[in-house]
């Protein structure tokens, strides 16, 4: 029962938070529309769709690390997942686009980390955290560009 109850309490709780995230920095949009953009920019409903998917995989991540019960590796996920959170309060909420970045570029190391250091325990995790790390990373360029040229 707990190989199906906890990936789906998970899940919930990471579609959870990140729908409080989306509520609580909708604030910010106003200012984010004003901002000089790449032409890279995704349209505006690609965010919640992408983040609502790598939230079902970080949920799955999350209880496949816990099963895994390495406490090292779960730290790390727990440190990433905590910069990942407080990402969209420092973007959009603080409008701290430098520091969001370094966050974002924090994220990308941790993440990359996690899925070398699990890829030889449960390639489940590593499977999952790669389409973070691709989205990440992306997301980083985006970051950077608002960052330089606002």
């Amino acid at each position: 029962m707990q190989k199906i109850l906890l990936p789906f309490l998970m899940i919930i709780l990471f579609q959870a938070v990140g729908a409080t995230n989306g509520v609580l920095t909708q604030g910010g949009m106003g200012w984010y529309d004003t901002l000089n953009k790449s032409p890279l920019t995704p349209p505006d409903w690609a965010f919640p769709v992408a983040w609502a998917t790598l939230y079902v995989l970080m949920g799955l991540a999350a209880a496949f690390l816990i099963c895994l019960k390495d406490k090292r590796v779960l730290a790390l996920f727990t440190a990433l997942t905590l910069l990942n959170w407080s990402w969209s309060y420092l973007f959009f909420t603080a409008q701290m686009t430098g520091v969001s970045a370094l966050s974002i570029v924090i994220q990308n190391i941790l993440t990359l980390a996690i899925i070398l250091l699990v890829w030889g325990k449960d390639r489940r995790v590593s499977y999952c955290l790669i389409p973070l790390l691709l989205w990440t990373s992306f997301a980083t360029y985006l970051n950077g560009y608002i960052w330089l040229y606002n």
